[in-house]
């Protein structure tokens, strides 16, 4: 090996320099060698071209050979995504950068492109001291699949720039539902509506320790200028589930209103005319709107809010 410095670096010499070894199989040989390689005291070979060259001994014009180099920086980005006390709603990320296992001593600046699972991108700066851990908490607030790029950008103890660079997946859920889950086969049934001009609202009503309501009656209006349409109503099934099919003619009363409907739904015990929750308005509901309410049995309110999917606003 002939290091940056013109330093010739063999197996018969390799025992003399610091950080460098060369072992010798029955297939081969192959030198290890850590940056940064103490060739004499005081003079270190660290960045630059480092050259092999293989020395023909016997007389033939060629000589058959084989050279693999695997590279391993010393220079380490640990990332970490933990849900804060399992709460869903709040996702702690944590980031180490260190040098040779110690962290390191100068400034780094790290980042993370967050991409919420309707699409939208958004930027963090994580907050850390020099040689200290950097964290940030996104308020994971949407169920779905968040992904989180995460990027460092920064110089090494000995001055040199280096960028890092690591993406994470989390998967976000309320963890109150978790030991009440669902029966997946309501995912899958009446998911589609029927016909052209066809919509769909479905979803699922629980209470606030999240098992499902059973019996409730679920209306869902369009908000209007000139008022309130019904568009349709559902009672809730053993595990809360509830699912409204609609049309264009339920809500598009005049040939101005465009876009989908501005779905409010509201929750009432089947022989009350109080309401145990009403939504907040779902502005331009797609064609099928997926909207799970948690709402309180003992309580009644006639302006709330609810979980739910499809923010976009319009007017009408």
């Amino acid at each position: 090996l002939v290091s940056p410095h013109g330093i010739v670096i063999s197996s018969d010499n390799v025992a003399n320099v610091g950080n460098a070894e060369f072992i010798d199989t029955h297939v081969g040989g192959f030198y290890r060698l850590k940056a940064a390689v103490k060739h004499s005291e005081g003079s270190y070979a660290w960045e630059g071209a480092w050259k092999l060259v293989v020395e023909n001994s016997s007389q033939r014009e060629g000589v058959p050979f084989s050279v693999m180099i695997h590279g391993y920086s010393d220079l380490q980005m640990h990332v970490a995504a933990d849900q804060l006390c399992g709460n869903a709603r709040a996702t702690r990320l944590s980031v180490d950068i260190t040098q040779a296992g110690w962290p390191l001593l100068r400034p780094v600046n790290v980042w993370t492109e967050v991409t919420r699972p309707n699409g939208i991108v958004s930027t963090v700066r994580l907050d850390g001291t020099p040689g200290g851990n950097q964290i940030a908490t996104i308020d994971t607030c949407e169920k779905g699949i968040w992904s989180l790029r995460v990027r460092a950008e920064g110089t090494t103890d000995q001055g040199t720039r280096f960028f890092r660079e690591q993406t994470l997946t989390i998967p976000v859920w309320d963890a109150r539902f978790d030991d009440h889950l669902p029966d997946p086969s309501h995912e899958l049934r009446s998911i589609q509506p029927t016909g052209p001009d066809g919509y769909l609202v479905h979803g699922y009503v629980r209470n606030e320790e999240g098992r499902g309501m059973t019996g409730l009656l679920v209306t869902a209006f369009d908000k209007d200028i000139a008022g309130k349409n019904t568009l349709g109503r559902a009672t809730t099934d053993s595990s809360g589930y509830y699912a409204i099919a609609y049309t264009d003619k339920d809500f598009r009363k005049t040939k101005k209103e465009g876009g989908g409907a501005d779905l409010i739904l509201a929750v009432a015990a089947a022989d009350s005319k109080s309401h145990l929750k009403v939504t907040k308005p779902h502005y331009d509901a797609p064609r099928v709107s997926l909207i799970d309410i948690v709402a309180n049995p003992d309580a009644s309110s006639s302006t709330t809010s609810a979980a739910g999917r499809s923010t976009r606003s319009k007017k009408k």
